[in-house]
Order: structure tokens, then sequence, then C-alpha cells
């Protein structure tokens, strides 16, 4: 599993070349994320 900085990491370059997944993030930040990176986060 990538460490939290290369998932940072990831998300940014990402939403910097895709603007389809940066109206995504936008819209929908925690589902986004954890679709693209596969990863449960937790509601608060």
């Amino acid at each position: 599993m990538k460490g939290g900085d290369e998932m940072l990491r990831h998300i940014v370059e990402k939403s910097a070349l895709d603007t389809d997944f940066r109206q995504q993030l936008l819209a929908d930040p925690k589902s986004t994320i954890s679709d693209e990176l596969g990863v449960s986060i937790p509601i608060r």
C-alpha cells in the first residue's frame, strides 16, 4: 500500500492533468479519493 505522501502526490498529480477527475474531486472528495486509491475513508 502507498504511504500518505504518495497517495497525496497521486491525487494532486491526477487532478492537475485530468479535468474530469478534478471536477469529481471538488464535487465529492471522499468518494473520489476512496475510489481512486481503493481505500476506505471514515465518516466523521
